[in-house]
């Protein structure tokens, strides 16, 4: 049996984590001199120094901008709090679990068609972000009174999952201020943005968002995420000084984040983007390794199941999605099919290279969190334009 994972498991488990938003800064600017993630330290500074002192006095500025930075790195505090909760997994680096969303970034690779359990929508996917920035708010107020070191840690990497969340590689965001979120990366099965989130460029579906806090100048990304971070900062320092509970901490940072009263509130709203789920199924399709094995014709597939079938075109219109050796994947939307059968591959037979030989399909079924890989080794062109296996 193959495995859908070997060809991309260098891309999707390592190569992600080469690359962080700002970590390349153009040379025009002053940057910070930490070399694991200068943007990050150039939007918390800015954001702390606009504070006024009593604000600034809440928190302890050097381990408040450790925990900025470590977000980024692989910092064992931050692990280790992780892992005590069952977040953390030693599997992956900077504390990403299979399964859940990412908890040290803005909505990061929450989703991708090699980890095909996770099934959420871009507004349900932004919606648990926020939850968890909350989440960690709450854990370091409470800690305020006996260990202020840790509060301000964790305050700073809440901070950096609110900058992140403007970095055009987790999300993007229209209007004068960007406070509006029109997409964030979510992954192959959310059709907004198109493709998941990976860090490479606008191929994944977003642009490349590595330098934008940056390029010529300070970019709006960059003032974005400094505002948002001065009134995530400040309204911290505001719960800190009145001793607020539980229940007034999550109410004044929902409406924080929701709602746009000021230049540093609103950049969390999640109500403008798609609330659809991820279907229940998705494909991933290997064209084999031989000459002339691809095809530029219209590719078709149907699944049957216990309760019904369904047919969809999966190519890309304008795209050759099926070149010699590709992989791809690709959402099914039909939900409700129960457990899948049988799988058929159709092609209309059109274009300059109508035929097409298909090495093997991977079929996830993303509710029962299977996935089962059906050998064709089957070409398909004029007059056997279809093929149909069992699953």
């Amino acid at each position: 049996m193959k495995s859908f994972l070997t060809p991309f498991f260098i891309t999707f488990f390592f190569f992600p984590f080469l690359i962080q938003c700002g970590q390349t800064p153009p040379s025009n600017l002053t940057w910070s001199t930490d070399s694991r993630n200068p943007v990050h330290q150039d939007v918390f500074s800015e954001a702390f120094s606009h504070l006024g002192q009593t604000a600034q006095s809440q928190f302890d500025k050097q381990e408040t901008l450790k925990g900025n930075t470590a977000t980024d790195g692989d910092e064992n505090a931050l692990k280790g709090w992780y892992r005590g909760k069952g977040i953390y997994t030693d599997s992956f680096s900077r504390g990403m679990k299979l399964g859940s969303i990412p908890d040290l970034h803005f909505m990061r690779d929450s989703s991708n068609p090699y980890l095909p359990w996770i099934r959420y929508s871009s507004q349900t996917a932004c919606e648990q972000s926020k939850a968890r920035i909350i989440d960690i708010t709450l854990e370091a107020l409470a800690a305020r009174p006996g260990n202020k070191s840790w509060f301000s840690y964790l305050i700073g990497h809440a901070a950096h999952i609110i900058a992140d969340s403007t970095c055009s590689e987790h999300s993007k965001r229209s209007g004068p201020e960007l406070k509006r979120l029109t997409a964030v990366c979510t992954g192959i099965n959310d059709p907004t943005p198109p493709g998941g989130c990976q860090h490479g460029g606008s191929e994944e579906g977003l642009d490349n968002g590595d330098v934008d806090w940056g390029i010529n100048g300070r970019s709006l990304q960059f003032h974005a995420a400094r505002k948002a971070t001065i009134g995530y900062l400040d309204k911290v320092a505001s719960l800190v000084g009145r001793r607020a509970g539980a229940q007034t901490i999550k109410e004044e940072l929902s409406t924080l984040f929701n709602e746009s009263r000021d230049e540093f509130s609103g950049y969390l709203n999640c109500s403008s983007l798609p609330s659809q789920d991820y279907p229940d199924y998705a494909v991933t399709i290997k064209t084999s390794d031989v000459d002339d094995a691809g095809t530029a014709a219209k590719v078709y597939v149907t699944v049957y199941g216990e309760s019904g079938q369904y047919k969809q075109r999966v190519d890309t219109t304008g795209h050759n999605d099926f070149e010699r050796n590709s992989v791809k994947t690709y959402p099914l939307y039909r939900q409700g099919l129960g457990a899948l059968k049988s799988i058929t591959l159709e092609t209309d037979g059109s274009g300059e290279k109508p035929g097409w030989k298909v090495e093997y399909v991977t079929v996830h079924d993303l509710v029962r969190k299977t996935n089962k890989v059906v050998q064709f080794d089957a070409w398909l062109k004029t007059p056997n334009l279809t093929v149909s296996k069992q699953i």
